[in-house]
């Protein structure tokens, strides 16, 4: 967005959203963007355009879905990863002297009392009320309507035009030739794929880390395997010759390091917890089913 916005040629853009939520945090940042951007905005639904997916598409000039988009779930979810019991099953104990009951908060190995609970909840309303403001008034809807559709309730693409929170019926071609004849003088502008796509080439030579701080590129999709692979030399990570060739040790080693286990608790804009806690998982690089052993090797090395 901050690159297009400085192209004064582009004269709308068609946002293809395909997400089931995630980190609020992330969702406002996106949103903000959007609405800086001086351009028109369409945005076209992909499989599931849900909660998070929703909320940065709330303002939008007009939204696209198909009869089957997943969509809806205007709600939150607050998470806190709590690993005490884990922690014990190992002997590990932990000592604070906190300075408020709100100290342990973020700490996922305290209990969480009635004060930080009663934080957590004023947290989640809040968020919920800035999801709703934020639909109310993209979708020209009075906060009455909108609490009755909202409540985490799932739609499909269908039902949310017949509701009110998708503009059009149609996939992204529907979505670009909407923009072409409404947003642009001739009716026929030239439709431009951003970010450009790098060749295979450049993405092996170019260093990791770079690539995630560009916004001009978008990556192929390649397996995980050879991120780790690229990522390890890259960064100097030492790999025996055995773990070359066993994959899940050298996946491990490579994402599964104990700096990547920090823990803090969050609003998620997701469909449900499973959603929301993969979302994390993605975060932190840990496949989910590497979790437990992913911290349960860390406990042991620490014991």
């Amino acid at each position: 967005m901050k690159k297009v916005k400085e192209q004064k040629d582009i004269k709308c853009v068609v946002l293809r959203v395909d997400s089931s939520g995630g980190s609020i945090n992330a969702c406002e940042s996106i949103y903000q963007e959007i609405q800086d951007i001086p351009q028109k905005v369409v945005v076209s639904f992909g499989n599931v355009s849900a909660s998070g997916g929703y909320y940065l598409s709330s303002n939008a000039e007009q939204i696209f879905a198909s009869t089957t988009t997943i969509t809806g779930s205007i709600g939150v979810v607050m998470l806190r990863m709590n690993f005490s019991e884990l922690a014990r099953r190992y002997g590990i104990t932990f000592d604070s002297i906190p300075t408020s009951d709100l100290s342990g908060s973020a700490d996922p190995v305290s209990p969480i009392n009635k004060k930080m609970n009663e934080n957590f909840i004023n947290q989640a309303d809040r968020s919920y009320h800035r999801f709703k403001s934020l639909v109310s008034e993209g979708r020209n809807m009075d906060m009455k309507t909108v609490d009755a559709i909202s409540r985490g309730r799932v739609y499909t693409g269908d039902r949310a035009h017949q509701i009110g929170l998708v503009d059009k019926l149609g996939g992204l071609d529907s979505a670009v030739a909407f923009a072409q004849r409404n947003y642009t003088t001739s009716g026929e502008a030239q439709v431009v794929h951003w970010p450009p796509k790098r060749s295979l080439w450049e993405l092996i030579f170019s260093n990791r880390d770079e690539r995630e701080d560009e916004t001009d590129y978008d990556d192929p999709d390649l397996p995980d395997v050879l991120h780790a692979a690229l990522g390890s030399l890259l960064k100097g990570i030492n790999i025996t010759a055995s773990e070359r060739f066993n994959i899940s040790a050298f996946y491990d080693k490579v994402y599964c390091t104990p700096s990547s286990l920090s823990m803090t608790s969050g609003v998620m804009l997701t469909l449900d917890e499973n959603t929301a806690i993969q979302c994390i998982l993605e975060d932190m690089n840990i496949p989910e089913a590497k979790l437990v052993n992913g911290i349960t090797e860390f406990l042991t090395s620490t014991e």
